[in-house]
């Protein structure tokens, strides 16, 4: 955004007065980084296409390649989509004998939700026709509605991003859809839906970073990313927590948010630099108050 950039410059011009005054290059370099990290925003959106567990591995690898994406910064997350009613305590949760809050029985559907950066929106686009050619699903023993083919955009059919969903190799028919909506199989087309009507429900932590029956199992290093994972309240994990640990966003976010608290830190140090630079004749040195010993401040 325009009042991001400004702000950036407005630091840079500071950072590059005070770089006269002695500071490292690489250490302008890393504040620089810090700063423009902070403000890039990501925008939330969900795929899927079948089964969720293969769908996720692809966007996993994905975030790894492109993003540089490792650990508790993978976003991606397999999830429940397309639906507004939930269960008890806002529960939405997979097959289960209790039959509590049930994904299939609500209206929704399997898929994977992550944060993308707006810039490289096209390539998990073209990706998930890679997942979903024309989009049909290529586990066809997986049937009903809770495999349908989803997409979720800011906006949905109103979003700036669906020209660019559409215009990516194998895009299929784009239909606007109503919550709970019908298979898709062998229809050539994809339901889009708003994610701020239908957000995405994050799966249970057994479902993340799981083996698809389709390939031999994937790696240790990627199942160990379900260290990540948080559990929900839902019947099937291991030590039910409470309801407001499985309705938090994942790990990463807050992660994120750390590191933009971090970047402002950052900031404030160097704004005081500046300050002192004024005020005591440069960021060289200044002169203690109430002592003539010279201090020196090393960068």
């Amino acid at each position: 955004p325009s009042q991001d950039i400004y702000q950036i410059c407005f630091v840079s011009g500071c950072v590059r007065t005070a770089a006269m005054d002695g500071i490292r290059k690489h250490q302008l370099t890393i504040l620089m980084a810090l700063l423009v990290h902070a403000c890039v925003a990501d925008v939330d959106v969900y795929f899927g296409c079948g089964c969720f567990w293969h769908v996720q591995y692809a966007f996993v690898g994905l975030e790894q390649r492109l993003l540089n994406r490792s650990g508790v910064l993978i976003t991606a997350r397999t999830a429940y989509a397309g639906a507004r009613q939930t269960g008890p305590g806002g529960l939405v949760c997979y097959h289960n004998a209790e039959g509590i809050a049930d994904y299939a029985a609500l209206g929704y559907a399997e898929a994977v939700t992550m944060s993308v950066p707006e810039e490289r929106l096209e390539a998990f686009m073209s990706e998930f026709w890679q997942v979903c050619p024309h989009g049909n699903r290529k586990d066809a023993m997986d049937s009903d509605r809770q495999y349908r083919s989803v997409v979720g955009l800011p906006g949905g059919m109103q979003s700036p991003f669906l020209k660019i969903l559409a215009g990516t190799t194998g895009a299929a028919r784009l239909v606007g859809a109503h919550g709970g909506d019908a298979d898709t199989f062998g229809r050539d087309m994809v339901w889009v839906y708003d994610t701020n009507k239908f957000p995405a429900r994050i799966a249970e932590k057994y479902h993340q970073f799981h083996d698809d029956f389709m390939r031999s199992p994937y790696d240790q290093q990627y199942h160990a990313l379900q260290q990540f994972a948080a559990k929900t309240g839902c019947p099937g994990e291991a030590g039910l927590l409470g309801l407001a640990e499985a309705s938090s966003p994942p790990l990463a976010r807050s992660t994120r948010s750390i590191s933009i608290m971090l970047a402002g830190l950052t900031l404030v140090g160097f704004l005081g630099v500046c300050w002192l630079r004024n005020h005591y004749g440069g960021c060289q040195g200044f002169r203690s108050v109430g002592s003539r010993e010279e201090q020196y401040m090393n960068f």
